[in-house]
């Protein structure tokens, strides 16, 4: 039989605690578990705050200092992480040149990724290490600081990803809507999804029209992402700035064959005049003087594709050629694969076959072996017209029409130019069902104009910005044999001037590299 403990034989409690909640205006004792479990916390945090103000002169509990503690044996010591932070920052990067908008988001070179970063990290840094060693800087520590600390992706920059896809998608995880404002997002992205998939029943109805009727094409045009020079395995290229290569394709949909003008960025650069430049030598050169009706499709970049050049351009040819009618047709942006972009993905899986590409001839014979249905056209600089600066005096800048719409070129959906209207341009907003605008552009409706500018855009060679001079021409020593150099001779500096000679010396410490 137990005995019960007599009174005041036990430890004397020091203080004692009291535990409210407050409901609405009231403070309601409850006791110590009750508390723990309305707030979601354990006995043991309750005891060790309560703790805290047996004090009375405590009124608010000390700081934790979990965590403060020096003993950290698997820390990365600063100096490392500033090895990574160096090595990540020595990559070249660039913005993108195709949104209207600032960009903070850079991007680097598309044969890299985050793996191949760390590899070649370690064979920059920790390349002592024995082969069983553990590295100071692992994968995942790597990889973190990357992804919390710098605003890089690879690859080309995708100004055209469809925000309102994005958004909408977005809007549709929120798990405090209720069922009728996800219905009417549901509804609202389908609306959306619907209006961009009428460009490519669009552009299927009329490549079959163009099979079928001579009178009428159907051309897509689009820029292939930048094509590095010189192309090679080697980790060092990553590290350096390279020269570009760039090739605009234009497919034929009555044909299925795509014509690629290419030429690297000493020859000229990727602006409405290289687009107008290409466009014309085509029609002149290779599309059949029997077309009197021309369909375009195009992606939206502005610095290309949509722009007032581009527009002065067609009204003219519209006027001084035997077209009846060019529509020019744009996507929903973030929704525009052509038949240019199956084209890319063909010639760069045949490229990723070649370690070395050293010139753009080299580039020209990839894309003809990739496929039959693939021409090059070699674009020199005389190819290459001011086209921008030819239309100055005859076109004016639209702001109004008649009734007073205001002219938005990046809005517009279709443009038409038909001599039908020929003192006017139609534009729509709507695709499915056009419902078109007509603004004037010329200044004076009645002057006589010319297509073709009267000279180049260029008269000589463009030079490289002296960095890029000096990694590319870094990278052509210690890479390039021999019998290719004939390519990097005529490369000039915008400080240094054309190379004047072969140099098989090796002066590590050159400020400039010769060839």
């Amino acid at each position: 039989m137990l005995e019960r403990s007599k009174t005041g034989t036990g430890k004397k409690r020091s203080c004692s605690h009291k535990y409210y909640i407050k409901l609405g205006n009231r403070n309601i004792q409850i006791c110590r578990n009750g508390f723990a479990s309305i707030h979601g916390i354990s006995k043991k945090r309750v005891d060790n705050v309560a703790e805290e103000y047996r004090d009375p002169t405590v009124t608010t509990p000390a700081q934790p200092n979990r965590g403060k503690h020096q003993n950290r044996p698997n820390r990365i010591p600063s100096e490392w992480v500033s090895k990574v932070d160096f090595h990540i920052i020595s990559f070249p990067r660039r913005e993108s040149h195709y949104s209207r908008n600032k960009s903070s988001r850079y991007y680097l070179s598309p044969e890299l990724n985050i793996k191949r970063m760390y590899e070649l990290y370690l064979k920059k840094h920790e390349l002592g290490l024995e082969a069983s060693a553990k590295p100071i800087v692992s994968f995942n520590f790597y990889y973190r600081y990357f992804k919390q600390n710098f605003k890089y992706s690879f690859g080309s920059p995708r100004s055209d990803t469809c925000k309102k896809c994005d958004m909408l998608s977005n809007k549709l995880k929120d798990k405090t809507l209720d069922s009728d404002e996800t219905q009417q997002i549901q509804i609202e992205k389908s609306l959306h999804q619907a209006k961009a998939d009428t460009f490519f029943v669009d552009l299927k109805e009329k490549s079959q029209l163009a099979l079928n009727n001579e009178e009428c094409e159907v051309l897509t045009f689009d820029y292939q992402q930048n094509m590095p020079l010189p192309k090679i395995p080697a980790g060092e290229a990553f590290y350096k700035r390279q020269l570009w290569a760039y090739n605009f394709c234009i497919h034929s949909a009555k044909t299925g064959i795509a014509h690629f003008y290419l030429y690297d960025e000493t020859i000229g650069r990727k602006s409405p005049n290289e687009v107008i430049s290409f466009i014309n030598h085509y029609i002149n050169d290779i599309l059949p003087s029997t077309v009197k009706v021309l369909y375009l499709f195009s992606d939206n970049a502005a610095a290309q594709n949509n722009n007032s050049t581009l527009v002065q351009y067609l009204y003219t040819l519209m006027r001084c050629s035997s077209f009846e009618k060019i529509v020019h047709r744009f996507p929903e942006p973030g929704h525009s694969f052509l038949p240019c972009d199956r084209c890319f993905g063909v010639i760069e899986k045949f490229n990723r076959r070649k370690d070395y590409i050293f010139t753009t001839s080299e580039y020209a014979d990839c894309i003809t072996q990739a496929s039959k249905n693939f021409k090059v056209v070699n674009a020199s600089q005389n190819m290459i017209l001011n086209f921008s600066q030819h239309y100055e005096s005859h076109f004016k800048k639209v702001r109004t029409n008649t009734e007073k719409i205001r002219f938005k070129i990046s809005q517009y959906r279709i443009f038409e130019y038909s001599k039908d209207h020929i003192e006017t341009i139609a534009v729509s907003v709507t695709t499915g069902t056009p419902v078109f605008d007509y603004f004037p552009i010329m200044r004076n409706a009645q002057a006589q104009l010319s297509v073709l500018p009267q000279k180049p855009l260029y008269d000589f060679g463009k030079p490289l910005k002296k960095a890029k001079y000096n990694d590319v021409m870094q990278l052509v020593k210690n890479y390039v044999p021999p019998n290719k150099l004939y390519f990097y001779r005529a490369l000039k500096s915008e400080a240094v001037g054309p190379t004047d000679g072969i140099s098989s010396e090796d002066d590590d410490d050159q400020a400039e590299v010769n060839l």
